[in-house]
């Protein structure tokens, strides 16, 4: 019988299964880049959801929350007792938008629970005089649209810098916050609702979404925090309100952990998207926007309610323009 009608064993020569080898290699590379896109890509709707179920939240707040006849969003923080120094308590002591709209985002429970552990059961007594039953409720509680789920305690900016350790941030989910309220281009007294330089003009152009807080010793009525609808002069759909932020914070205590304000001169230092070191606490606010998002997005919610992921590399000049409520300076008439 001729040699080439003889019987063959099956199976693979070394060379045969090197190329497989090799295939399965390169189509494991090639699918591997898509299959983490899909995964961000899911990430990031997630965090637009987050996103739009505050910016509802918000809105539905000022649904039931009026000043001088119109619906007004909270302030960045409140502090009911005013009997403490106007700045360290409104900025240390003080409690947050987050609280106020907990009701409105499906979160009436935890408000609750928040009530009864604040000293009074109203929220009457500053935030010192409870804070070891305030914080242990506030740490065990992971808000569902708190955090951006791509985020996470090693998230670092351009620079390789780590958000966590350089903005004293923290390390973890629960208790934590990686969105933050917009108080446009000023910070600490001037910002305080009924403080004398609250109403002049250069003030009121530099103001942003909210305003950053109100004490009882200053406003008086705690609806004079409001920032109400016909504020925003050049259009609700044109000033941010949130702005995400890859430091995570507490969601409860002190307005420099849960807002967020800039101008073109601390742009020119600490850019978007990068992580800021300040020389005090109250500084980590200076962030203005970041994420763990890739290719430089971040999340943001508009006076309109509507949502969009921005660009770090958008510029100083254009993210400013969308942080105030009024390109021109304008005094409300009392």
């Amino acid at each position: 019988m001729p040699a080439h009608f003889k019987s063959r064993k099956s199976g693979f020569t070394l060379i045969e299964l090197l190329v497989v080898i090799a295939i399965i290699g390169v189509l494991v590379g090639l699918l591997l880049p898509a299959v983490q896109q899909a995964r961000e890509a899911a990430r990031r709707n997630a965090c637009g959801n987050n996103l739009k179920q505050m910016g509802l939240a918000l809105h539905n707040f000022a649904d039931v929350n009026t000043y001088r006849g119109d619906n007004g969003f909270p302030t960045a923080s409140k502090l009911l007792n005013g009997s403490q120094s106007a700045l360290s308590a409104s900025g240390i002591q003080a409690y947050t938008w987050v609280v106020d709209i907990l009701p409105f985002g499906e979160q009436a429970n935890l408000y609750d629970q928040m009530k009864s552990a604040s000293g009074g059961g109203n929220f009457q007594a500053p935030y010192g005089a409870t804070k070891s039953a305030m914080d242990a409720l506030g740490n065990a509680s992971e808000l569902p649209f708190g955090t951006c789920p791509s985020w996470t305690p090693d998230v670092r900016d351009t620079n390789n810098k780590n958000f966590r350790t350089e903005s004293f941030g923290r390390g973890s989910r629960q208790g934590s916050i990686t969105y933050r309220a917009n108080i446009g281009m000023q910070y600490w007294g001037n910002s305080l609702v009924g403080h004398a330089n609250n109403m002049k003009s250069w003030m009121q152009k530099a103001k942003g979404g909210m305003n950053m807080g109100v004490i009882n010793t200053f406003g008086g009525n705690q609806n004079a925090g409001l920032t109400t609808f016909r504020d925003f002069k050049d259009g609700m759909s044109q000033c941010i309100l949130l702005a995400e932020n890859a430091s995570a914070q507490q969601w409860w205590l002190g307005q420099h952990r849960v807002v967020s304000w800039t101008n073109p001169n601390v742009l020119g230092t600490y850019p978007l998207g990068t992580a800021v070191t300040p020389n005090a606490k109250w500084k980590r606010n200076y962030h203005g926007a970041s994420s763990a998002h890739p290719a430089g997005l971040f999340g943001t919610v508009y006076a309109d309610g509507s949502v969009k992921f921005l660009n770090t590399n958008m510029g100083a000049a254009a993210y400013v323009a969308q942080i105030r409520r009024a390109s021109e300076a304008v005094k409300d008439t009392p």
